[in-house]
């Protein structure tokens, strides 16, 4: 009996040392740039030019935004750079620019026309920065998408008066 509790303890022994040494020689490749499908706003994760991972918009923010692609020469359906290194946890460029998608659509949701304009901001902040630098021009309608009540997002009230906001909409045209 005493016997096969040992052979039984060197087994799980080896078991853990093997699991150990195959963690450090044949670690989980990481993805090594992320991108970022401007009509959308799905990730991919990619590691040289092949996916490892991908994490598609939740909806309804992922068919909102699809609801207005077709009629936006900004929303294409294509894949941008969005982050030369997804696993730094300071920097989450990726997840920043998904983010920008889920309150643009959130806007869509709340006033179609903003809603549009603030979409297609993001979609242009993301393609010719990569997400790297500042934020996209809308930003100041982006900061006023709250969690609500019940956890959905939502725009919150008082975005009428916000100096930013109207400075914004008097850019382009919109009238509120």
């Amino acid at each position: 009996m005493r016997t096969q509790i040992v052979t039984w303890i060197e087994r799980s022994l080896l078991v853990i040392v093997l699991f150990v040494l195959g963690a450090i020689f044949f670690p989980t490749p990481r993805p090594t740039s992320a991108e970022i499908r401007l009509d959308t706003g799905d990730l991919r994760y990619l590691r040289g030019d092949q996916v490892v991972k991908s994490r598609e918009m939740e909806e309804p923010y992922r068919s909102t935004l699809l609801s207005i692609a077709g009629n936006s020469p900004a929303l294409k359906a294509q894949w941008h750079l969005c982050s030369n290194n997804p696993s730094d946890p300071e920097r989450n460029t990726d997840k920043r620019c998904q983010r920008f998608y889920r309150y643009a659509a959130t806007w869509l949701i709340a006033d179609r026309e903003i809603g549009l304009w603030v979409a297609e901001d993001v979609a242009r902040y993301i393609e010719t920065t990569d997400g790297q630098i500042s934020q996209p021009d809308c930003y100041p309608l982006l900061v006023w998408v709250q969690k609500g009540p019940d956890g959905t997002l939502v725009v919150l009230d008082g975005w009428q008066n916000d100096e930013q906001v109207k400075q914004y909409l008097s850019q382009h045209g919109i009238r509120k």
